[in-house]
C-alpha cells in the first residue's frame, strides 16, 4: 500500500459520508439510531477526529477544519 492507496481510500469514505449526510434531512440530525450519538453529534465527531489526526501530523493546516458544536453544527457546517 502507498500514499496514492490511502488518498484513493480517504477520498471514497469521503464521497460516502457526503452522501449520508446529503440523505439525511436537518429535521432527522437530532435522532438516535440506537442508543448512543445523535445523527449530528455522529458527524460532528468524524469532523473532529479528523480535525485531530491533522492538529497532530500538520498543525499548520489544522485551523482550515472548523471546530464544530455537536448541538448545533448545520449540515453546511459539517
Amino acid at each position: 500500500m502507498d500514499i496514492d492507496d490511502i488518498l484513493e481510500s480517504w477520498r471514497i469514505n469521503q464521497a460516502i459520508n457526503l452522501e449520508l449526510l446529503a440523505a439525511c434531512p436537518i429535521e432527522s440530525f437530532e435522532l438516535k439510531p440506537g442508543t448512543g450519538k445523535t445523527i449530528r453529534s455522529n458527524f460532528v465527531h468524524l469532523v473532529s477526529v479528523r480535525r485531530m489526526w491533522v492538529q497532530e501530523k500538520l498543525p499548520e493546516h489544522a485551523e482550515v477544519i472548523p471546530k464544530l458544536d455537536w448541538k448545533m453544527a448545520t449540515g453546511e457546517e459539517i
